[in-house]
């Protein structure tokens, strides 16, 4: 009875895992307009998606949501950059789920990708990071942006998958287990 039990969860977390297997064609964007769009888009690259298939746009719009693709979202505000697109935390998070809305109807899956580490949480950073983490398919976190398991939390509360990594290279393995691409 035993091994029936473990065979059953052994089970259901391989079908977790295979259900939240993300696919190209990728749409990639900021919601909260740092820098830290740059380092994703390098990371998807190195792990090995198509760069005929990755559509990058800081602000982008449900329009762009790819049918059965991956819309990549890189949370974390930055004054610096909120400032020059001339938009609000407001702004951002309504755009978030304008975008999360069109990846539903489209069948996409969301990713979060949160490579700013401690810099980009807190503050305006937290409400963008929590509109998306909820929503999202798949979380990829660098770990010191998560020493207080916000994402941790919430990936385990709606059963989604966690990637936390120290280091970019290992950032970049783990998109690329995600996409399948190992």
């Amino acid at each position: 009875m035993k091994k029936l039990g473990l065979i059953l969860i052994v089970a259901l977390f391989t079908t977790v895992a295979f259900a939240a297997e993300l696919t190209e064609p990728i749409l990639l964007t900021s919601i909260g307009q740092s820098a830290d769009l740059s380092m994703a888009k390098a990371m998807l690259k190195k792990a090995g998606c198509d760069s005929a298939k990755l559509v990058v746009d800081k602000l982008a719009t449900a329009a762009k949501v790819p049918e059965g693709g991956t819309v990549a979202m890189v949370v974390g505000a930055s004054n610096k950059g909120l400032g020059e697109a001339r938009i609000s935390v407001d702004t951002e998070i309504a755009r978030a789920k304008t975008l999360i809305e069109a990846a539903k109807k489209a069948k996409a899956k969301i990713l979060l990708i949160h490579v700013g580490g401690k810099e980009r949480r807190g503050g305006q950073s937290e409400a963008i990071c929590k509109a998306v983490a909820d929503a999202a398919d798949v979380l990829v976190v660098k770990k010191d942006g998560d020493t207080d398991s916000f994402f941790a939390n919430i990936a385990k509360a709606n059963k989604k998958p966690y990637h936390g990594f120290v280091k970019i290279p290992e950032g970049t393995k783990e998109l690329a287990t995600a996409f399948g691409k190992k």
